[in-house]
């Protein structure tokens, strides 16, 4: 059963501030950003359509079919607080238009990270946009700007907050209007025209907040569905169908809300665990994550059920800390730059939190685990994941790379049935690079590396180990240290190929800056002179100097110079072994 209701913004935002309307625990947090709200009130004002509201109607007295959070005033995250018996008085769980009611009550009643929304008063939002921004400090906002025809024209600012509450009281808006101009008179003088928009303006706002019936609101009533988990469900269903249109959700928003749904303890986990994102456990892969934990690798997210939302509740104590031993295994192996540093696969960080999820130590001492034991050290159950995760980097075993190896489907499925069978014993290292030879995927280990395999390895990783893990704090552009466009007319004199030229054992990292801008094709030796320290520069960068009498930074010695950085290149990769 379900009625309609029409009700002004205002009348809408009082019931928020007063918990009237408020929000299960399904709905995701804010997302809609400045621009985003500020459009909204610049369609309100001028009066135009934005949508319905559906909201779950809840009678007092009843129990509450889900947990619930009220609006946040500031932008910040509010925690959802448990289900109580009964509730005190008729609410509504917004179900459909969450960010728009959100939008709505910060920007009239609130702050959006300590910013205040702000109105050019004298905005001719006839035949324009309204001039709406969000700013902590209004002197900061333009004074002026040029109209249609390239004239100055004067702005006048004023908080919507501040408006919207005088016009409450006053309940006039020529009354608020005229004390407005009187008092921006005061401190800089308007002219006719400004005075003409400030009152436009003021009524305008007036109207659409105040006097139009904007906001209409679809209420739903579930009475008729006897089992509570039904109608949980349900919503939940509702909630997923209307948010296809809109502002769409993730396919995380999605599994998150039925996760909330069954638990409403899953928000406070998944909001706790989101700083994990910074090393590629990200929102997707998180859930993902929970699926291998429960041995699974091969479930799609739209078959996450309430048994998932039961095992991270059941068991979230040691999920957190097998997250943080996998940031802190990064840290003490030198990897957490690369993992931080850019867009990589997510399979390694699943495997390792897998290991250590199924040892079996208690909690206590799982969390020493790294205190314990020397990643390196061949003594400890440890290093087999060193070893590993290295070897598999390496050899980019975690990118897809045919002859059937899809990595994140048969490569997860394959080392998730090599290492479920290790519960609690030492990682089995050479049992998934069997699996990886059987498909077969080209691997180089131990002593089996020779220059000749450099660029069948993976750049992006060879790299790092070629800067010994150091972390880059400028953005960096994989440079041509002898330049390609010299190279390439010469290569029949060089005795070289293309291949030759395009490889790990031409590039250096370089700042993005210098390398577009100075050094561009210049011959690397004139170049290099340029150097504040060139001494410090080749070392830092593996560049050799000479070999047998041969200068190596001329580019007529290029295929020697090729040689001999091979094995600077190598040392370096095989010094992580």
């Amino acid at each position: 059963m379900s009625k309609w209701k029409s009700e002004t913004i205002s009348d809408v935002v009082l019931e928020i501030n007063n918990d009237e309307f408020v929000l299960p625990v399904i709905q995701r947090r804010l997302v809609w950003t400045e621009d985003q709200i500020a459009l909204l009130f610049d369609s309100a004002i001028k009066r135009n359509a934005f949508g319905g509201i559906m909201v779950l109607q809840e009678r007092k007295n009843d129990k509450p079919l889900f947990e619930s959070r009220e609006f946040t005033s500031d932008g910040t995250p509010v925690k959802s607080t448990e289900r109580s018996d009964h509730i005190e008085r008729d609410r509504s769980f917004v179900i459909d238009g969450q960010q728009r009611l959100q939008a709505f009550f910060i920007g009239l009643k609130g702050t959006l990270e300590g910013k205040l929304l702000y109105i050019d008063l004298a905005s001719d939002g006839l035949n324009a946009d309204y001039d709406l921004r969000f700013t902590a400090q209004s002197a900061q906002l333009p004074k002026q700007s040029k109209d249609e025809d390239g004239l100055q024209r004067q702005k006048v600012w004023y908080s919507v907050p501040s408006l919207y509450e005088r016009l409450r009281s006053a309940n006039d808006a020529d009354a608020v209007s005229r004390e407005i101009i009187a008092h921006k008179n005061s401190e800089e003088k308007l002219n006719e025209q400004v005075e003409t928009r400030i009152r436009k303006t003021i009524s305008e706002f007036y109207q659409g907040i105040f006097i139009e019936s904007a906001v209409g609101i679809c209420k739903v009533d579930l009475l008729g569905e006897q089992a509570e988990r039904n109608r949980r469900l349900r919503v939940v269903e509702l909630f997923r169908r209307l948010n296809e249109g809109g502002t769409r959700l993730s396919a995380y928003d999605l599994i998150a809300a039925r996760l909330k749904g069954f638990n409403y303890k899953m928000e406070s986990f998944l909001d706790s665990q989101s700083k994990y994102s910074q090393i590629g456990l990200g929102q997707d892969e998180l859930i993902r994550l929970l699926f291998i934990l429960q041995d699974d690798s091969r479930r799609e997210f739209s078959e996450v059920g309430e048994e998932d939302a039961l095992f991270v509740i059941g068991n979230e104590e040691r999920i957190v800390c097998v997250l943080k031993l996998v940031e802190q295994f990064l840290h003490a192996t030198g990897l957490y730059e690369f993992f931080s540093g850019g867009r990589r696969s997510a399979i390694p960080l699943y495997f390792i939190a897998y290991h250590l999820y199924h040892q079996t130590a208690d909690l206590t001492k799982l969390s020493e685990w790294f205190n314990r034991f020397d990643t390196k050290s061949n003594s400890t159950n440890t290093s087999g994941l060193y070893r590993w995760i290295h070897y598999s980097l390496l050899n980019g075993a975690f990118k897809s790379r045919g002859a059937g190896w899809i990595a994140y489907r048969t490569g997860v499925a394959r080392i998730l049935e090599a290492i479920q069978g290790t519960k609690g014993k030492p990682f089995p290292t050479d049992a998934i690079f069997k699996v990886y030879k059987e498909y077969p995927l080209t691997f180089f280990k131990d002593g089996g590396l020779d220059a000749d395999d450099l660029d069948r390895l993976d750049q992006d990783f060879v790299l790092y180990l070629m800067y010994k893990k150091a972390r880059q704090i400028r953005v960096n552009d994989v440079d041509h240290i002898h330049p390609r466009s010299r190279l390439m007319g010469k290569m029949e004199t060089l005795g070289v190929q293309q291949h030759d030229i395009d490889t790990v054992r031409n590039y250096q990292l370089l700042d993005s800056a210098t390398n577009r801008g100075e050094k561009q094709a210049k011959p690397f030796k004139q170049w290099l002179l340029s150097v504040e320290d060139p001494k410090l520069y080749v070392t830092r960068h593996l560049i050799p100097v000479e070999h047998e009498g041969l200068d190596l930074l001329d580019e007529k010695n290029f295929s020697f110079f090729l040689k001999e950085r091979s094995g600077l290149i190598l040392k370096s990769i095989q010094a992580e072994f």
